[in-house]
């Protein structure tokens, strides 16, 4: 497994790009804007390779194991209220990190959580007032129907929203974290993050890196979709931008 930088074992992602980077051993963590630079583009890296993992497997939902909770989030009800902002997926409160909301489930009166269904599109939204049985998804809203309403949901914490979310973000002082995807693939985002360094310079070489980067990806994702062996695997797809 690759950690995000060891300058001893020289296996870190920050090691191996200094070597795809041909900056040479301590070239990266040696200089303090160049360090900063990489550490977003590994970033950015991570993010493509997680979220092209999490469209492999629907029964597997793929979650950054560096995080030290679940990507579960609860949301306090209104009485008479329809309309509830979707909960940001981290602790930085961005809602751009919450990528895919799987499941909404409402607690009744007797603290029993139950699944909501999602509604047709061409569905109209109920104007009763009482248990949620049904939601809808608009912009970075989720509208329930029915209602809820006091005496038939729980208000405090009624809504759980179950999410899959961005990737656990790698800080410069990073030593021992580790990407969460297979470890076999780690090289992709050092490779990643070099191609984003050459681009102003050798754009032939940088093109050259997304190349590989994309198509290596596509075996990452491949490889990722059979975890569960007990499920078929299904083969997701990924788009290839090779600019």
């Amino acid at each position: 497994m690759a950690e995000f930088s060891n300058t001893t074992s020289k296996a870190g992602l920050l090691q191996r790009a200094e070597d795809f980077s041909l900056l040479g051993d301590g070239g990266i963590t040696n200089d303090a804007t160049l360090k900063a630079k990489f550490t977003n583009w590994i970033n950015e890296g991570n993010g493509i390779v997680q979220l092209a993992i999490m469209r492999a497997d629907k029964y597997w939902k793929f979650d950054d194991a560096n995080f030290s909770n679940f990507p579960i989030a609860t949301i306090d009800l209104v009485s008479g209220q329809r309309d509830y902002t979707l909960p940001a997926a981290t602790v930085s409160g961005n809602p751009s990190t919450l990528y895919r909301a799987n499941r909404f489930r409402v607690k009744d009166t007797s603290a029993n959580w139950q699944v909501l269904d999602l509604l047709d599109p061409t569905e109209e939204e109920s104007v009763e007032n009482g248990m949620p049985t049904k939601y809808r998804l608009l912009g970075n809203s989720v509208r329930l129907s029915d209602i809820p309403l006091t005496g038939a949901v729980t208000l405090t914490g009624g809504l759980e929203v179950q999410f899959q979310r961005g990737p656990d973000q790698f800080v410069v002082g990073d030593t021992t974290q580790q990407p969460s995807f297979i470890d076999t693939y780690h090289y992709l985002l050092p490779l990643y993050a070099s191609a984003q360094y050459f681009m102003p310079s050798d754009m032939n070489r940088a093109q050259q890196y997304l190349a590989k980067f994309n198509t290596d990806l596509l075996a990452c994702v491949a490889d990722s979709a059979r975890r569960n062996g007990e499920i078929p695997s299904r083969l997701g797809t990924v788009e290839q931008n090779n600019e």
